[in-house]
């Protein structure tokens, strides 16, 4: 049975919500781990994407 005191004021379980199981922070967090385990800094400098412009700054 569900926790009903883990029901939000927007009547859904937080026990599912992304934000209160840290799913979105933690794949995150392993992505970037990933990028700079492969180095992708020196690949996004070379790449012509704007989007890799200030990926440095990061």
């Amino acid at each position: 049975m569900e926790d009903e005191n883990l029901v939000a004021y927007c009547g859904l379980y937080c026990g599912d919500c992304y934000n209160y199981t840290g799913s979105i922070a933690d794949l995150t967090r392993d992505l970037r781990k990933e990028l700079r385990r492969n180095k992708f800094k020196e690949a996004a400098e070379v790449m012509p994407f704007k989007e890799f412009d200030n990926y440095q700054d990061l």
